[in-house]
């Protein structure tokens, strides 16, 4: 260990800041510019292998620049003590932080991790791979104003994707055994970014619960188990966690790889909804373009598509009393649009409800593209269910509970905002009668979902996929949240089409 007052290159240390078994971390100061800096050092005894990788992470680092990616400055070897300069930070590690506070919840969850997103995925960009992510490697900075200000830190083992740049024999494990991916644990000789998401997942589904997905009293349990154990859901610790949280969460931890996202930034945008209204503003911008981008369609993919979409379009008669409904499209690119008199009035539940039909005959009925079926109606969960399993888009349900629009979510908003993407199913409340009873209905149609009547239901091919919590402490939340989450739906069933293979 080097005392304070050594110096190193043009800078004096100051003071130990911590050290491991291959180094030693140091406050440092600039001799000429007074500027107070972190010096990494390694240990003499270290082998060559370990001092390459330790040249390794100067020269990634020196590839990337992002603010939310810890700087190196410089580097170099003082009489056999090899160093990297790095920007000084204040505060604690990930690890340490969840050691104090387990559990985090989603909104602070996705706060954090949504900028160390955006960092990974620049290194991905970069041809990067970083391939040792976890807790003790992002680090909790302050920002100018006391912000948390996360920061990715250590690149030691990164590999270049784009070059013949390894120190590995082939088949090593390498990276901390909790956090790797499944065909790190195979050893498998060429892993890509999807590995990293991977660890990323596990990071999420550890700062949400408080526990990792998978344990063991041996690295090799631990490694057996990433590859074979069945994964406890993330709501079986938490119970009320959104469902789109945990759906995220799940995909960045298929053991397929090729069912995980297509990059950490479309991780981030099925994040983003669950981020602080200050989070989102900040980081909306990246993910959505980026992110969005992976997803594409190219214009003219789109175009025939949608004219495609025209000539199949079919539509049903309207029965007295709450027959078959009206405008069943059967392609997800087009929709009926709501009629000009329900676009301009919509301001509260009873206005939806009752635009296109008299109030006595209001049983069943589509108004303006959305079916709204009345809850006290013995046969509305059957219809309800029927008409989830003959859906041939995406289904959103949510309920309408009393008939006081101002004391509601702005369900109105919400359906104008996705009446083109979604095939939508109010089930409004009759308070008079049995209140509470559209909200109980909403459970019964996802039963294994936590929070269901309380939520905008999304369903595909009859199948639950989300429940989208409403908020009730800032309503005007939901037309976000509902409109970012559909169009992501929709933009991932576009791209899945077309890579559909080609009938000969």
């Amino acid at each position: 260990m080097l005392v304070p007052g050594t110096q190193i290159g043009r800078y004096r240390l100051v003071k130990l800041l911590g050290q491991g078994g291959m180094g030693a971390v140091y406050e440092a100061v600039h001799i000429d510019l007074e500027k107070r800096v972190a010096i990494k050092t390694l240990h003499l005894h270290t082998s060559a292998t370990d001092r390459e990788r330790f040249l390794r992470e100067g020269r990634a680092a020196a590839m990337l620049r992002h603010p939310h990616i810890a700087t190196v400055f410089d580097s170099g070897d003082e009489q056999g003590t090899m160093y990297l300069v790095m920007e000084l930070l204040e505060g604690e590690s990930l690890e340490k932080l969840l050691l104090r506070e387990s559990r985090l919840g989603a909104e602070r969850t996705a706060d954090l991790i949504l900028p160390v997103l955006a960092a990974v995925g620049t290194v991905h960009d970069k041809g990067l791979l970083h391939r040792d992510l976890k807790p003790g490697n992002i680090f909790i900075a302050r920002g100018p104003c006391g912000e948390p200000m996360p920061k990715v830190l250590d690149f030691g083992i990164c590999t270049l994707t784009s070059l013949d740049f390894t120190l590995t024999p082939d088949g090593d494990v390498i990276g901390t055994s909790y956090y790797l991916s499944p065909e790190q644990a195979r050893g498998v000789e060429e892993v890509d970014a999807r590995s990293d998401q991977y660890s990323l997942g596990v990071i999420l589904y550890e700062m949400l619960t408080g526990a990792r997905p998978f344990d063991g009293p041996n690295m090799a349990a631990v490694l057996y188990a990433i590859m074979k154990a069945p994964l406890k859901p993330p709501h079986h610790f938490v119970p009320d966690l959104p469902a789109g949280v945990e759906e995220a969460v799940l995909r960045a931890l298929s053991r397929d790889g090729s069912r995980r996202f297509e990059s950490v930034f479309e991780l981030g945008l099925g994040l983003l909804p669950y981020a602080s209204e200050r989070t989102r503003v900040l980081w909306a911008p990246v993910f959505e373009r980026i992110g969005a981008g992976t997803r594409k369609v190219s214009s003219a993919r789109v175009s025939a598509l949608a004219a495609a979409s025209v000539r199949e379009e079919t539509h049903g008669k309207v029965a007295p009393k709450g027959g078959a409904e009206v405008g069943v499209t059967r392609n997800p690119l087009v929709a009926p649009r709501l009629p000009p008199k329900a676009r301009v009035d919509l301001h509260g539940i009873e206005t939806l409800r009752f635009a296109a039909v008299p109030v006595q005959d209001q049983m069943t009925a589509k108004v303006g593209g959305v079916h709204v079926f009345s809850a006290d109606q013995p046969d509305t969960l059957a219809r309800a269910k029927d008409r989830i399993s003959r859906a041939v888009r995406l289904l959103m349900i949510c309920s309408a509970e009393g008939s006081e629009p101002e004391t509601q979510p702005p369900l109105a908003e919400v359906l104008q905002k996705v009446q083109d993407q979604v095939e939508a199913i109010l089930l409004v409340d009759q308070p008079e009668v049995l209140p509470g009873l559209a909200k109980k209905l909403c459970a019964e149609l996802a039963p294994g979902w936590a929070s269901a009547g309380e939520s905008y239901l999304f369903y595909e091919r009859g199948v639950c996929i989300n429940a989208l919590r409403k908020d009730r402490a800032e309503p005007a939340n939901d037309v976000l949240n509902v409109s970012r989450f559909v169009k992501m739906r929709l933009e991932n069933s576009r791209r899945s089409s077309t890579r559909r293979p080609r009938t000969p």
